[in-house]
């Protein structure tokens, strides 16, 4: 998510790690620029497949060793709908109106940075 990965195994939550700086992270991760230290290490350990929502983490995750895949349309959307459950569900939300409020938050400085980004060149 916006705020933070989630593991899950099939439909319960292993783990989360929530982003310190969801803008500046969500952005790295989307340029292969890095991914959470042990993100990797706890998946390769688990040694099974991981189906992704991020074709950036796949990438990266891939060349970690780890056995990603993209995951499928139908699953995407119902990511994309069930959000701020998965928010509250992964703890980087208090509840479903915190969670809104979070994204918020997240589009403003992600595009606030986008257009620091663009002044800078």
């Amino acid at each position: 998510t916006e705020l933070g990965i989630v593991v899950y195994e099939d439909d319960a939550k292993l783990y989360s790690i929530p982003f310190e700086n969801p803008a500046e992270e969500y952005v790295a991760i989307k340029q292969q620029k890095s991914i959470p230290a042990d993100l990797a290490t706890r998946l390769i350990k688990e040694q099974s497949g991981v189906l992704v929502t991020d074709e950036s983490l796949m990438s990266m995750l891939k060349n970690e060793s780890v056995d990603a895949q993209m995951a499928g349309e139908e699953y995407l959307k119902k990511i994309q709908m069930e959000k701020p459950k998965i928010l509250v569900e992964s703890g980087f939300a208090s509840d479903e109106n915190d969670a809104l409020e979070k994204l918020r938050d997240f589009a403003m400085s992600l595009s606030s940075s986008k257009v620091t980004e663009v002044s800078s060149t």
